[in-house]
């Protein structure tokens, strides 16, 4: 995958995370953990366009890969930085906007905290799939000199 240009690797990563993520997300809610749980977190009934549609998002985010931002750091924490910008968006311009209220809190104090949860898994794993495939400035363990 590194032979990729960064552009590339950054939307695939990202939207593959994304993808991840949307599958524990669905997993969560069909097996009835979230309801078990008392978190206002589910997956549709037809989860076919959400899917996509997260998917697409997180390509989109992961596009903030690209920011010159704490290049001497491993991508996977650099992921958990970026995950702030979606993680905002949630919270602060689609909960707003529907039934969820600021930070998703109408809804109560689990979905904010779930919400924050997935997408910092979201950037990990995004910033992980990066450092393996060799994106960032500090190369991933099993590439490093020995010494």
């Amino acid at each position: 995958m590194s032979k990729l240009p960064p552009f590339p690797q950054a939307l695939i990563a990202g939207g593959l995370s994304a993808l991840l993520t949307s599958v524990l997300i669905w997993v969560c809610t069909v097996t009835g953990l979230f309801t078990l749980a008392h978190i206002p977190v589910a997956a549709p009934g037809d989860p076919g366009s959400w899917f996509a549609w997260r998917t697409l998002w997180g390509a989109v985010f992961g596009v903030f890969f690209l920011v010159p931002l704490l290049v001497e750091v491993r991508e996977w924490v650099r992921g958990l930085i970026v995950s702030i910008v979606p993680i905002a968006k949630l919270l602060l311009w689609d909960y707003p906007q529907g039934p969820e209220g600021w930070f998703g809190m109408n809804l109560g104090p689990l979905l904010p905290i779930t919400a924050l949860v997935l997408w910092l898994i979201w950037g990990a794993l995004a910033g992980w799939l990066l450092d393996r495939w060799g994106f960032g400035g500090v190369p991933a363990e099993d590439e490093m000199p020995p010494g």
